[in-house]
């Protein structure tokens, strides 16, 4: 740490928002800025969640869903297979529930959230989201309390205190300012600690959901094969079922550079809204087709093979996932399911990365309001003269205040939930010729 306090830029606010804007395309607009744990790999992740919910948990709501209306064809190895399918289904739903606190009543988790007692066992007895909403709601009152000019314990007034410390030939105001900037040090980091354990806390808990996922991934992929061969033993070979749909899906991933550029949806996060249609009208046309093809190659007049195509679907690795909003919501009848459990590392990845960007930015913080703290607190060493002007001090300020902002519109959007269907390729299609009427 430096001598003397001349540098604002080391009293802001570090690693704690995000702008969701291309670096190339950003001009800095606060409106492109959130809080970290707002960003948009968090918001991949709590629709997964939530699409765990809606997985069918019996016979009747898989058939139902994946569309078998005649039942006289399942035969005792397929539905055994499929019981095993819907008990890796009952765990997903039971990990994403758990996640999301749906285990635990409303009044249990608003107890526990109100208060947390002294040794954190509350904290630790949160489900993983209010785990993240506590730590956030933590950084709010932090960034509140810090960009308070009129507050006591205020970065303003802890480093004013310096410069009047300096400013000062008194020796007994030296020392009562000298006691004064311990105390709001003290504070300061008396609530940095708990930000920085719970921040640990909430990467074990993703970590923990994470080897879950890889758990029922393995099951799955065993699944696929096994179902495989079943259905192929059962009802007979359709040769040509995973080369047509590799075939066809492989084009339709391939789309997905171009659509992800189109920005968020209007249809549940499946494709483009009316405004930026016009500039990616092929892109979005060459879309519809393929997925059109894909649905067409799904239904069969056969109902033998329309029943083997569904179900071999319904295991097999489809990479379309990504193209349906990443997250457990699309049709059962012409998406592998697997593959979402399979690719929940491409969530929890960059949600890890998230949280670990507001960790480092509070290692540092916590590292200057401490270095401080010791520097003052040993009277054989000088108080660091503060050498900022009044404007660079309402910078700082100024700065907590902005993350105060985003931190609250997190708080807020947090609470609401995704609309998370399930629906089917015509349903999909239909949307997407809406949207391409409309514009």
């Amino acid at each position: 740490m430096s001598n003397a306090i001349d540098d604002e830029t080391a009293w802001l606010p570090k690693n704690q928002t995000v702008n969701r804007k291309d670096a190339s395309d950003s001009n800095g607009d606060d409106d492109d800025t959130v809080f970290a744990l707002g960003d948009a790999d968090m918001g991949a992740l709590n629709r997964y969640l939530h699409g765990g919910r809606v997985l069918p948990l019996d016979r009747d709501s898989y058939t139902s869903t994946v569309g078998i209306i005649d039942n006289s064809l399942m035969t005792t190895s397929i539905w055994g297979k499929v019981d095993e399918l819907i008990n890796v289904y009952k765990s997903i739903h039971s990990d994403c529930s758990g996640f999301l606190g749906y285990n635990d009543s409303d009044q249990e988790r608003k107890k526990r959230s109100k208060k947390l007692d002294s040794d954190d066992s509350d904290f630790s007895k949160l489900c993983t989201w209010d785990k993240m909403n506590t730590l956030a709601q933590q950084i709010y009152e932090y960034s509140d309390n810090a960009g308070d000019t009129s507050a006591e314990d205020s970065y303003g007034m802890m480093l004013q205190l310096c410069g009047d410390y300096n400013k000062s030939n008194d020796q007994k105001q030296r020392d009562e300012y000298r006691q004064n900037i311990v105390a709001i040090t003290e504070e300061l980091l008396g609530d940095i600690g708990p930000i920085q354990t719970h921040i640990t806390k909430v990467k074990s808990a993703l970590e923990d959901f994470d080897k879950s996922g890889e758990t029922q991934a393995t099951k799955l992929e065993t699944l696929e094969t096994d179902m495989t061969a079943i259905l192929n033993k059962d009802l007979g070979d359709v040769k040509s079922l995973q080369a047509d749909i590799d075939s066809q899906t492989k084009d339709i991933a391939s789309d997905q550079k171009e659509s992800t550029r189109i920005g968020p949806s209007p249809i549940a996060g499946t494709i483009a809204g009316p405004i930026m249609f016009a500039k990616f009208q092929s892109t979005i046309n060459d879309y519809e087709g393929r997925i059109d093809a894909l649905n067409k190659l799904i239904k069969d007049e056969n109902e033998k093979i329309q029943i083997h195509k569904t179900l071999q679907a319904n295991v097999t690795s489809i990479k379309v996932n990504s193209i349906l909003a990443s997250c457990i919501k699309s049709s059962l009848t012409s998406v592998a399911l697997h593959n979402q459990a399979i690719n929940l590392s491409n969530l929890i990845g960059p949600a890890l990365e998230t949280i670990e960007k507001p960790e480092r930015g509070w290692n540092v913080m916590g590292t200057m309001v401490q270095d401080l703290h010791d520097k003052v607190s040993k009277f054989e060493d000088q108080v660091p003269p503060l050498l900022l002007t009044q404007a660079k001090l309402d910078k700082i300020a100024k700065e907590w205040l902005k993350l105060n902002k985003y931190v609250t519109s997190y708080i807020q959007n947090a609470q609401l939930r995704p609309q998370v269907t399930v629906t089917t390729l015509d349903d999909y299609l239909e949307q997407l010729k809406k949207v391409n009427d409309s514009s």
